[in-house]
This record gives structure tokens, sequence and C-alpha cells, in this order.
């Protein structure tokens, strides 16, 4: 999909073209007029923002994507982890800090390891703590995905 494409283009390092692809995808998305909700795109268009330092505009589209999504949706948590690093780029590091425990609370209820694994990274970032860190390392040693160990948010 055009989403999955716009964020190849994210974990290359081309977030301008990540951002291109991410819009005509939404355009389109708008267009064909759907009740489902384009969630997940919001979250990837948020993350290009951040990518880019337009902080507020991927506060616009992680917003969205709360709104939009049930707490019990793997986007939510996602969602509210893009505000804290947007809180956190942003220098707002209470406000982060609370983004983070909240997407820890609903990934662990709802067993979205993946967005746990992210919530206890975000955390050791921002508290500087190495047992944050450490369980970050073992969830996504568990699922397999270490790459996100060298994200820095």
């Amino acid at each position: 999909t055009l989403n999955n494409i716009a964020s190849c283009h994210l974990y290359l390092g081309e977030a301008q073209e990540g951002l291109e692809t991410g819009g005509r995808a939404l355009r389109i998305w708008n267009d064909l007029s759907t009740e489902e909700s384009p969630v997940l795109l919001h979250c990837t268009l948020g993350d290009l923002y951040l990518a880019v330092a337009q902080g507020d505009e991927a506060d616009k589209h992680f917003r969205f994507a709360v709104k939009n999504t049930p707490a019990d949706a793997f986007a939510h948590p996602y969602a509210l982890l893009g505000l804290a690093r947007r809180y956190a780029l942003a220098g707002e590091r209470a406000k982060a800090e609370r983004y983070a425990a909240h997407a820890l609370e609903l990934s662990v209820a709802h067993g979205f390891r993946f967005t746990e694994g992210l919530a206890q990274l975000v955390s050791a970032q921002l508290s500087g703590a190495d047992a944050p860190l450490r369980e970050a390392e073992r969830v996504f040693s568990e699922i397999g995905a270490r790459r996100e160990l060298t994200q820095v948010y």
C-alpha cells in the first residue's frame, strides 16, 4: 500500500518522499469516502512530520489517530507514543512522559508488544534510566524487532 511505501521512505531517511507518498495516499483515501478511518496512515504521516521537524503537523495527525481509534486498537497507543515523541522533541518532558506512560499502560493491557517496547524505549530515553531500556530490549528480542532499539526518539 502507499502507507507502507511512505513508511519505507521514512526508514530509508527519505522523509520528504514519504510525505509526498503519504499525502497522495490520504488524498486517495478521502476521494474514496470510505467509512473506515485511515488511522495508521495518520500515524505514518505524524512520524514523517516529526522527521522533518514539523511538530505541529505531526501533532494533528497523531491526535486524529487517537480520536478515531478505540483504546484497544494498536494505532491508539502508537499515536500516543507519537505525541510523546513530539513533546519530547519540543522540550516538554512532563507531557511526553504522561503520553508515554499512557501508551505503555494500554499496550500492556491489550497485548501490543511492539508499542510496549516502543513505550519502554521512549521512557528510557526521557528518563535516562536503565530499567526501561532493559525492558525494551527484552520485549523487542522476544518479538524479533531488534532494529527498533537503534531508534532515537
